[in-house]
C-alpha cells in the first residue's frame, strides 16, 4: 500500500524511534509515496529519496496513495481531515487528538464512516 505522510516532524521522520518513515520503509507491504510539509524550510531539509509536496492538493495531483498518516500540529487536524475526505483514501491514521473539539470530531467520524474510510487515531 502506498502511504502519504502529512507532516515532517519527529513522529513522522525521527530521529527518535519508532517513527513512521522507518516503519514504512522496513515493512514489506507498505511504501512511502511522499511527504507533505507546508514549511518550506523543513521541506528543504528532507532528503531527495522521497517525493515532497507543499500541500495535500499538490501531492494528490502527482502521487497516488491509499493511506494517509497525519502527523501535524493538533490545530491543523480538522482542516486536513476534511480535505482528505475528498481524496477518499482507504484509511487515515491520525496522531491524537483527532481534533480539538469533540463536536467536530464526532462530525468528522460520521463523515468518514459514511464514505467508508477507516480512520485510526494513534495514541
Amino acid at each position: 500500500m502506498k502511504v502519504l505522510l502529512i507532516g515532517a516532524g519527529q513522529i513522522a521522520l525521527g530521529p527518535s524511534e519508532p517513527n513512521y518513515r522507518k516503519a514504512l520503509t522496513e515493512h514489506p507491504h507498505f511504501s512511502l509515496a511522499g511527504i507533505v510539509e507546508a514549511n518550506p524550510k523543513r521541506r528543504g531539509e528532507l532528503d531527495n529519496a522521497v517525493a515532497t509536496f507543499q500541500s495535500l492538493q499538490e501531492a494528490y495531483k502527482t502521487q497516488a496513495f491509499e493511506v494517509a498518516i497525519v502527523c501535524t500540529p493538533d490545530e491543523t487536524h480538522s482542516d486536513i481531515l476534511r480535505e482528505l475526505l475528498a481524496y477518499k483514501p482507504k484509511a487515515v491514521i491520525i496522531e491524537k487528538p483527532i481534533t480539538l473539539c469533540a463536536k467536530e470530531t464526532k462530525k468528522l467520524l460520521s463523515s468518514y464512516k459514511e464514505k467508508g474510510i477507516l480512520i485510526i487515531p494513534n495514541y
